[in-house]
C-alpha cells in the first residue's frame, strides 16, 4: 500500500512572487461529501482536517530568446468543524459549520448575518457555500457511492473537484476497495484509486503576463472508510504531470504541477439518533367497544355507563406536566479506527460549533 503525503511543518512557502492570480471563485453547488447512508445523530460532531501542497512551473521563450522560468510553492493547512443542529421538515439533519485555517483569523464584517445552515441529504450530499467548501474534495471519492455500504471488491468512478489558490483541477477516479487489515471482522475498508486530473488554470506571473494552463495529469488516491457507522475516515490524493501553456501574443511555453492534498477526519461524536415523536389524541375505549366514564361522553359514541363517575374535582393535588422534549446532549468523542495518514502537528483544528441547547418545557 502506498503511504499518505507526509506534510512537514518546514514546508516552503512563494519561492518567487506573483503579482495576482486571477481564480474565479466556485459557483454554489452541491457535492457528496459524505457517505451515503450515514445516520447523522442531533448534537454529533465532525472535524476534519485538511493540508494540501502545490508546486507550479511555468516556463516560457522570451522574444529576445532567454528562458523565463517562475516557481510557486504554496501550502495550506486548515480544518472544518460541524454540529448537526437538528432535523428539518424533510427530516433531513441541519448543521452549523466552524472553520480555522493557518495564518488566518475567523472574522465576521459587523453587521453580517451568520451563515445559513445547510441540510445534508440522505445521499450525503452537501450545498457548497461559505465554510462547506472545504469539504468539496470529499467528493472526489464518495461521488459514486450508492446508498449501500460498498463491500471488498467493489469497484465505482468518481469525479470531484480540488480547488488550489491559482486554479482548480477536476479529477476523475477509478476506485476498487480493498481490505486494508486482512480481518474479515474489520469494519475499515481501503480504497486505492487511480484516474486523472484535468488542468483549467488562469494566473498572471510576473515577467511573463497572463498565462492559461490546460491539460490533463495522471492523479491516484488512497482512503479509508469505517463501514459501520459509515465514515470517512481519511483520503490523500496526489496528482502531478506536465502540459502546455499559453501566453500572449501566441507565445507558447510549458508548466509543471504537482498537487499533495490530505484530509482526515480528526475527531467524531456520535451524537442522539431522532426519537420517535409522542403520539396525538388517544380515542377513549368506546371506539373499540367499551364503556366509556360519564364525563367522557362527549369523545364516545358507546353508551353512558351508569356505574362510572367523574373524577373527583375539590382535590388540591396538581400532576406534574410532562417534562418538554429536550435536545440531545453530544456524546463525548469517540476512538476512530487508525489511518495511515501523517498530518502536520502545527495544523490548527476548528472548535465545533455548540450541540443544540434544551428546549424550554
Amino acid at each position: 500500500m502506498r503511504q499518505g503525503p507526509v506534510f512537514g511543518a518546514a514546508l516552503a512557502c512563494i519561492a518567487v512572487v506573483f503579482a495576482a492570480f486571477a481564480a474565479t471563485p466556485p459557483k454554489a453547488r452541491s457535492a457528496t461529501v459524505f457517505v451515503p447512508g450515514h445516520a447523522f445523530g442531533e448534537g454529533e460532531q465532525q472535524v476534519y482536517a485538511i493540508a494540501e501542497h502545490a508546486t507550479l512551473s511555468v516556463r516560457f521563450r522570451q522574444p529576445d530568446g532567454r528562458i523565463a522560468q517562475k516557481t510557486l510553492n504554496v501550502t495550506q493547512k486548515r480544518s472544518v468543524a460541524l454540529t448537526i443542529e437538528g432535523y428539518n421538515q424533510s427530516g433531513a439533519p441541519v448543521m452549523a459549520l466552524a472553520a480555522a485555517q493557518s495564518g488566518k483569523t475567523a472574522a465576521r464584517a459587523a453587521g453580517s448575518a451568520p451563515a445559513a445552515s445547510p441540510a445534508v441529504s440522505s445521499s450525503g450530499n452537501l450545498p457548497l457555500s461559505g465554510d462547506a467548501v472545504a469539504l468539496a474534495p470529499a467528493a472526489i471519492l464518495l461521488s459514486g457511492l450508492s446508498a449501500q455500504a460498498p463491500a471488498v471488491g467493489a469497484k465505482w468512478k468518481s469525479a470531484g473537484d480540488l480547488a488550489l489558490p491559482f486554479g482548480s483541477l477536476a479529477v476523475s477516479l477509478n476506485n476498487s476497495a480493498n481490505d486494508s487489515s486482512g480481518d474479515e471482522n474489520s469494519t475499515t475498508l481501503q480504497v486505492v484509486s487511480s484516474g486523472s486530473a484535468r488542468v483549467d488554470i488562469k494566473a498572471r506571473v510576473p515577467a511573463i503576463g497572463a498565462v492559461a494552463l490546460r491539460g490533463a495529469i495522471p492523479a491516484s488516491a488512497a482512503s479509508f472508510l469505517e463501514l459501520q457507522r459509515r465514515l470517512l475516515l481519511g483520503m490523500v490524493v496526489h496528482a502531478s504531470g506536465r502540459g502546455n501553456a499559453a501566453a500572449a501574443h501566441g507565445r507558447r511555453g510549458s508548466y509543471a504541477l504537482t498537487v499533495d492534498y490530505a484530509l482526515k477526519l480528526a475527531r467524531f461524536a456520535g451524537g442522539t439518533q431522532p426519537r420517535p415523536g409522542i403520539g396525538g389524541y388517544v380515542p377513549s375505549s368506546g371506539y373499540l367497544g367499551g364503556i366509556a366514564p360519564t364525563d367522557a361522553g362527549n369523545l364516545s359514541p358507546a353508551p353512558v355507563s351508569t356505574i362510572a363517575q367523574p373524577a373527583p374535582t375539590d382535590t388540591s393535588f396538581v400532576p406534574s406536566p410532562l417534562p418538554g422534549a429536550t435536545a440531545a446532549t453530544p456524546a463525548p468523542a469517540e476512538s476512530l479506527p487508525p489511518v495511515p495518514i501523517i498530518m502536520p502537528s502545527d495544523l490548527p483544528l476548528a472548535s465545533a460549533p455548540p450541540a443544540p441547547s434544551p428546549s424550554p418545557s
